[in-house]
């Protein structure tokens, strides 16, 4: 026979005593640890379009700015890719003898979690690329280290593992890998260039699904080869090749045509013999005739190009800007509208040359701090508003993922705290703000509060002065979180928060002003058998009561309905071994209680 213990749960109404509260005065850290702590420092947790670097201490606006991660290794270099098959584009990164980084895009919930996918002793020297090597329908990742190596890591879903193989391991500083059907066979080849062997080849896919490979070499007469891509340029069902040779005397960009099998000569096209140092080749479709298009940039050169082909060795340079030191450069309609914009990178300044239409483009610097190589387009949210995703990689160490806004009316932002564990159930107080408004702008907070950390309530309505939370938070909880919302009707003027303070005193609902607590039990605790819980109510109302486990993961609702007067028994779930907290909610209060049962 199980033994019965009753668990008493006694409800009456609410003394208040405001004894505790938590100010921040300081935000220069940015944003911080996602869980919970006991004093808010001058960290923060997500936030977008704010600035906390420019006025250290003060939080003000930057209409373009959201930090999507932080804290992993560093990343020169980011390309997109949907590794992890949500239909949402993830980032994969590298670059300089570094891991190779995935940073899963989990939309507008920051941080954005990364894992590293390679991390040997030689660690990564190229841009890793995307591929679905063994035609599993997942995306596969191409890279080289700098100890000759040329690997492809199997992705290995929905376990987020990682399988390396190898492809080659005796050519030194692979500049660009990339994959295509070469061979035309339906499986995916690999292409690439290799900078100390002066070489430009491809590997055929022999089995189809990665693990048996054959080198074909395409060239040896180039200096410098530092991008290849693929396009079929003469359109004769087969896949050709494009190089940017960026040094010594070659200085050129070409394509190679393919012969068919077997391979053995393929014939080359001078796409523009004298450009100083080229330094990446992107094919598109941008003026709607038969055939590709070409970006090009260069280091050196004092402009930035598109070519188009009037015949396999006649090409019509086009030009974007007269602008030198382009590192990379690619096309995407940045601003939704229809047509190609082009994203580069000039030095550490990350910019777009707009496209007005009719050869006529506009230059806007979006952001020049960090050494980042490579930005990359992509609205994340999604909002329909695209962002520009940048990668620094020194400011903060070691590295910070960056989304800037490309909406150009752009007129609020905000940032949430970390949470804050009030260590016990409390009733809510008021909350309090300093701030300095200009004309024309704001600064306003939402609030909200949970049982467990990870069970955090929907936010408040907005609070446009400060005031009482009683009603707006719900006694009884535990955890509390704030976020302000800076807006401003003018770009040029921010206001600035310099200080909020909220309050609370523990929670106690009491009868007649008493002290009494109005939930105790089990008892014993550990609970070993079965366990009665009694509701002892002074007035009908609805009561819900609930069971959680230690990560905030429902167990059981043991019951939500309205209840008369007096006193009522329930019955405890049978569960197993463990922590849990019960949680018991009524019309006007909430109570939680940690409890254990034993085997």
């Amino acid at each position: 026979m199980k033994k019965v213990f009753p668990l008493l749960l006694t409800l009456f109404l609410p003394s208040v005593n405001y004894a505790d509260s938590a100010t921040q005065t300081d935000w220069s850290e940015g944003p911080g640890n996602p869980l919970p702590v006991t004093q808010w420092s001058s960290k923060f947790g997500p936030g977008s379009c704010v600035d906390w670097a420019n006025n250290p201490g003060l939080l003000t606006l930057d209409l373009q700015r959201t930090d999507l991660a932080w804290g992993f290794p560093t990343v020169y270099e980011i390309i997109l890719a949907d590794l992890d098959d949500d239909g949402k584009q993830d980032v994969i990164g590298s670059e300089h003898y570094q891991p190779v980084i995935w940073l899963r895009n989990t939309g507008v919930e920051t941080p954005w979690p990364y894992q590293v996918i390679f991390d040997g002793q030689s660690n990564c020297d190229v841009l890793p690329a995307p591929a679905d090597m063994d035609g599993d329908g997942d995306l596969d990742i191409l890279f080289a280290d700098k100890d000759y190596n040329i690997f492809w890591a199997e992705n290995l879903l929905p376990d987020s593992s990682w399988t390396l193989h190898t492809i080659a391991t005796d050519l030194y500083r692979a500049m660009s890998l990339h994959s295509a059907d070469i061979d035309g066979d339906g499986d995916q080849d690999i292409f690439g260039c290799v900078m100390n062997n002066n070489w430009v080849g491809w590997w055929e896919n022999i089995d189809g699904v990665g693990n048996s490979w054959d080198e074909h070499l395409i060239d040896t007469a180039v200096t410098y080869p530092y991008w290849v891509e693929a396009s079929d340029v003469n359109m004769d069902g087969r896949v050709d090749l494009l190089l940017a040779d960026a040094t010594g005397q070659s200085n050129r960009a070409r394509w190679y045509e393919n012969p068919g099998s077997p391979w053995m000569s393929w014939p080359v096209h001078i796409i523009n013999n004298a450009i100083n140092m080229p330094r990446q080749i992107t094919v598109f479709e941008f003026n709607g005739q038969p055939g590709p298009e070409i970006l090009m940039n260069s280091v050196n050169a004092d402009e930035i190009c598109w070519y188009s082909q009037d015949s396999p060795d006649n090409w019509t340079e086009h030009q974007i800007a007269a602008e030198s030191t382009i590192w990379t450069a690619y096309p995407v309609d940045a601003d939704a509208d229809g047509d190609l914009d082009i994203a580069a990178t000039q030095e550490t300044t990350q910019i777009i040359f707009w496209n007005l239409g009719a050869g006529s483009w506009e230059k806007e610097r979006i952001t020049q701090y960090g050494d980042s190589r490579r930005s990359v387009v992509l609205d994340y949210e999604p909002d329909g508003i695209p962002e520009l995703l940048v990668s620094y990689p020194y400011w903060p160490n070691p590295s910070f993922l960056r989304a800037f806004d490309l909406d150009r009316n752009a007129t609020s932002g905000d940032a949430a705290s970390v949470v804050l564990d009030t260590q016990g159930s409390q009733s809510w107080g008021s909350i309090s703000w300093e701030s300095t408004q200009p004309s024309g702008t704001s600064v306003v907070f939402q609030v909200r509060s949970g049982p467990i950390y990870t069970l955090m309530r929907d936010w408040s309505d907005t609070l446009c002065t400060p005031g009482n939370l009683q009603g707006i938070l719900t006694d009884g909880d535990r955890f509390l979180q704030y976020k302000t919302i800076l807006s401003t009707s003018d770009p040029f003027l921010t206001p600035q928060l310099e200080e909020v303070t909220i309050t609370w005193g523990p929670s106690g609902i009491a009868e007649q002003g008493t002290t009494e607590p109005w939930l105790t039990g089990p008892s014993p605790n550990p609970v070993s058998g079965q366990s009665l819980i009694m509701l002892t109510l002074d007035s009908p109302g609805n009561v819900q009561v609930a069971f959680f486990d230690v990560s905030g993961r429902v167990v059981n609702v043991l019951t939500d309905q309205v209840y008369e007067a007096g006193t009522h028994s329930l019955t405890l779930p049978e569960l197993s071994a463990g922590v849990y907290l019960l949680r018991a909610e009524i019309d006007f209060g909430v109570q939680t209680l940690r409890f254990v049962v034993l085997e």
